[in-house]
């Protein structure tokens, strides 16, 4: 398809080539018909060329992308910031955009893999805390049972406010031995000589 108005320029042209690898954004055709804009220029060459143009029906939304090989375009309008590409032989644009479709895929159903692992491991950090705040509870009504003991064989009277702090953990360890099991509440329910 030649264009006129404006200068054109083929693929074996060294303009061509320079505008290749500068042409994002540029309006991508085929014939008679909008392939979309040019997202993104690649390639791994050192020296600038482009190898594939990232192609995208709906530039502002990013979506439909469409991979085109460089050697499909044909000519170069740099002032219409337009490209020209020959017909895709048997389907490779559907090929690619399948490819990128499957990537995006690929992604997302990783990301819901991952999402349930992290659930399972965030409920049971919170089971470990609560087993771990128990004992630490249970330690401290026993402790505390200890401390009112000797301080009751001492036949001291203990301040009241300790004395009603030894109470409440006194009921706070009979529920915390209830629990423990009846090994420990027999060797706890003993009474000193």
């Amino acid at each position: 398809m030649v264009v006129t108005g404006a200068r054109s320029f083929e693929r074996t042209n060294p303009v061509s080539r320079y505008w290749l690898a500068r042409c994002e954004g540029f309006t991508v055709r085929s014939g008679r018909r909008v392939l979309g804009a040019v997202a993104e220029v690649g390639g791994p060459d050192p020296f600038g060329a482009a190898e594939y143009l990232v192609v995208c029906r709906h530039p502002r939304l990013r979506r439909d992308r469409t991979l085109v090989p460089a050697e499909r375009v044909t000519e170069v309008i740099p002032a219409r910031k337009t490209l020209i590409v020959d017909a895709a032989p048997g389907g490779a644009a559907v090929r690619s955009r399948r490819a990128v479709h499957g990537a995006r895929q690929a992604s997302t159903s990783a990301a819901r893999a991952a999402a349930p692992v992290a659930l399972s491991l965030a409920r049971l950090a919170v089971a470990l805390f609560g087993a771990l705040l128990q004992l630490v509870l249970l330690l401290l009504a026993f402790s505390a049972q200890v401390v009112v003991r000797v301080a009751g064989e001492g036949r001291r009277r203990l301040p009241p406010a300790l004395a009603a702090t030894g109470r409440l953990v006194a009921r706070l360890g009979g529920a915390a031995r209830t629990r423990a099991g009846p090994a420990l509440a027999r060797r706890w329910a003993r009474k000193p000589d």
